[in-house]
């Protein structure tokens, strides 16, 4: 309650933490590729898919032999509409239609056979993780208080959805005496972008190493699929109106021939800022036992 969360975005954004390889693609992996200008390259790894649907659920056979036809056929777009369920597939079904009107020579034509919103969710996917990282590394390197070269945003202004009018907000922290007047719960980063600025102080070098390391610039002049103009959010999240009740506890299950008497089941009620995730609060949450 007094000090929040870290402002981490959800798995619904980012996607499942882990290689590649073990969980297959994520959003962020294919925004990382449009960023980088290789379209044919995002397409097939919408096409590729995760190894697990969303939420860890298994997608459906007939999903999987699609995904499989595509590597398989060495992306031979009518073998794999064929192999296609007749429902579902939404997106990966527009995009092949898009390569068979315009050619695989095309493939931004072809990711722009889906609606701008669709594509761009990619491209704040990759936002998102790099934002995810950057906090984590600023929490273990600077731990939780205000430093000289920090971000932060007036008290007045919601910094929580991460709007663009919070671009002309955003201020930085000059020197000590400035930190004493700034709490921590102010403090911002940036999701990275060609209209953003970054902290003053080593938290910049993480940025610049993770976009080096993926190959990324951000042009103002780019395709709408290729850049970002990048925006703010918060690092901590505030929750409010936070109570629980329990549903089950160990006492009523003692009388089913249980012995733990830990709470089994509670019902939770809060409220957070725009733009934050109740996963990501419920996950910091139970870290603690409510017993």
């Amino acid at each position: 309650r007094r000090a929040g969360f870290m402002n981490y975005f959800g798995q619904q954004r980012v996607g499942d933490a882990g290689d590649m390889e073990d969980v297959g693609v994520r959003s962020f992996d294919v925004g990382r590729e449009m960023l980088r200008h290789d379209f044919g390259a995002a397409i097939n790894l919408l096409m590729r898919g995760r190894k697990g649907g969303a939420g860890g659920r298994e997608e459906a056979p007939e999903v999987r032999r699609a995904r499989e036809e595509w590597v398989k056929s060495g992306g031979d777009v009518d073998a794999v509409l064929a192999a296609m369920p007749r429902s579902g597939m939404t997106r990966e079904r527009k995009v092949l239609k898009g390569i068979k009107r315009y050619g695989k020579s095309e493939p931004l034509a072809a990711l722009r056979t889906l609606p701008f919103g669709s594509r761009i969710f990619w491209i704040h996917a990759y936002q998102s993780y790099v934002f995810n990282v950057v906090a984590g590394e600023r929490m273990r390197t600077l731990g939780p208080r205000v430093a000289v070269g920090d971000l932060y945003l007036p008290e007045e202004v919601d910094g929580g959805g991460g709007n663009g009018h919070l671009r002309d907000r955003v201020r930085v922290v000059s020197d000590a005496s400035a930190a004493a007047d700034v709490r921590f719960s102010q403090v911002v980063l940036p999701l990275p972008g060609y209209g953003v600025m970054y902290p003053e102080n080593e938290i910049s070098n993480i940025y610049s190493t993770i976009l080096k390391k993926d190959g990324i610039t951000f042009n103002k002049e780019s395709v709408p699929e290729g850049t970002a103009k990048g925006s703010y959010r918060k690092l901590t999240a505030t929750v409010s109106r936070l109570s629980w009740e329990p549903l089950e506890t160990g006492r009523g299950l003692a009388e089913r021939g249980h012995e733990d008497v830990m709470v089994h089941s509670a019902k939770f009620k809060f409220e957070l800022e725009k733009g934050s995730f109740a996963t990501m609060m419920l996950r910091e949450m139970f870290l603690t036992n409510f017993a």
